[in-house]
C-alpha cells in the first residue's frame, strides 16, 4: 500500500469520526426528552401536580463546582424580546464579562412595590422568582438578605417602606410595577421591573434573572 493510499484511508477515517462526534453532540444521549439546550444551558420543562396546565422551565447552572436548578415560570426563548438596559450602571451590580453574568455586591436587597396598586398572588410569584436566586435559602446562588418592602406606608402593615431613593452600593432596590411596556431598566441604582399585566410582570422578572445569571445577554 503506497503512502498516498494510506493517507486517503486515514483522512476517510478521520472524516467518519468527525461525523460521529457531531452526531453525538447533537443527539446528546444524556439529554432527556423534556430538555433542550439554550445558549449553552440545559433547560428542563416540567409540570407540577398543583398546576397541571402550566408548563414551567428550569435552568441548570454550575457555580463554584456546585449545581443549581433555577425554576422559572417562562421559557427563556419567549423572553428575548423583553428589553433590559442600564444594569451595568447600577453600583450594587458588577458585570463579570468573562461569563456575561452579574455579581451582587449589596449587603441587602429589597423587593418593593406600591401596595395600593399591586395586589394578588402574581406579585408574590414575580418577587418569589427573584428571592429564590438572590436569597440565602438552600437554592439561592447569591446568598443575600432579601426582604419585601412597600413604596409607601400601608395602614395596619408593619412592612418597611423602601423606594428607589434608598438604593446605594450597599443596598439593592428592585421595584416591581405595572406600566406601558414589558422591560427591565435602571434609574440610578434602582432596578425597575415593569410589566403591562401581572403575567407580564412575572415574565419581566424572569428576564431580569436570566440577564443577571448570564443566560440571556443584554
Amino acid at each position: 500500500m503506497n503512502e498516498q493510499k494510506r493517507m486517503n484511508i486515514l483522512l476517510a477515517f478521520l472524516f467518519v469520526m468527525l461525523i460521529v462526534a457531531v452526531f453525538l453532540i447533537i443527539a446528546d444521549p444524556t439529554k432527556k426528552p423534556n430538555q433542550f439546550i439554550y445558549n449553552g444551558f440545559v433547560i428542563t420543562r416540567f409540570r407540577l401536580p398543583s398546576a397541571p396546565d402550566v408548563t414551567f422551565h428550569s435552568v441548570d447552572l454550575f457555580v463554584s463546582n456546585k449545581q443549581y436548578n433555577i425554576p422559572l415560570r417562562n421559557n427563556p426563548q419567549d423572553l428575548e424580546s423583553i428589553r433590559v438596559s442600564g444594569l451595568d450602571k447600577v453600583s450594587w451590580l458588577s458585570l463579570i464579562k468573562e461569563s456575561d453574568n452579574y455579581d451582587v455586591k449589596a449587603d441587602r436587597v429589597y423587593i418593593t412595590f406600591n401596595p395600593t396598586k399591586l395586589v394578588g398572588g402574581d406579585v408574590v410569584i414575580a418577587g418569589g422568582e427573584i428571592v429564590r436566586v438572590l436569597g440565602s435559602g438552600q437554592g439561592g446562588i447569591y446568598k443575600k438578605q432579601v426582604s419585601a418592602a412597600f413604596t409607601q406606608q400601608l395602614n395596619g402593615s408593619s412592612t418597611q417602606v423602601k423606594d428607589c431613593q434608598d438604593a446605594s452600593s450597599d443596598t439593592g432596590i428592585i421595584r416591581l410595577e405595572l406600566g406601558e411596556d414589558n422591560r427591565v431598566y435602571a434609574e440610578g441604582d434602582c432596578v425597575i421591573i415593569e410589566g403591562q399585566t401581572y403575567s407580564d410582570l412575572i415574565r419581566s422578572s424572569d428576564r431580569f434573572l436570566l440577564a443577571l445569571l448570564g443566560v440571556i445577554n443584554l
